[in-house]
């Protein structure tokens, strides 16, 4: 899926197989569009496609980004240094089924790298503020 999104990046990039349901976040972070996923904040609804992936092949972790911040998806407990544009930011994680949104870092200000320790598995949003 990648692959055809760098490859024709103003073509919309849709994945159906059995259970795609289950795959909604693997399609997101690979720049599918129309993945199935339960998210009801407003807000991060309106900046997923403000995002593009970041294709990182020496990372255990996937990542969106665009001007209005980051979402970084891992399926495993671990620490990231991230590389993020110089600005003010809340740190809030996603909840992978269920969507929830929950504040983990009200305002921080960063200068170009964060270290996030994901300490579950799920999606972190970096939520740039203007």
């Amino acid at each position: 899926m990648s692959e055809y999104r760098t490859k024709y990046p103003q073509k919309a990039v849709l994945y159906y197989a059995q259970n795609y349901a289950d795959y909604g976040w693997a399609v997101l972070m690979a720049g599918g569009s129309c993945p199935v996923l339960n998210i009801a904040d407003e807000e991060l609804l309106a900046a997923i496609p403000k995002m593009i992936p970041i294709i990182k092949n020496d990372t255990d972790y996937q990542m969106l980004a665009g001007e209005n911040g980051a979402i970084i998806y891992t399926n495993k407990k671990q620490t990231m240094h991230l590389s993020l544009p110089e600005g003010t930011y809340t740190v809030k994680y996603i909840h992978p089924l269920s969507g929830e949104v929950n504040t983990l870092v009200k305002k921080i200000k960063l200068s170009g790298s964060y270290t996030l320790e994901a300490d579950k598995v799920g999606a972190y949003w970096l939520q740039r503020l203007r």
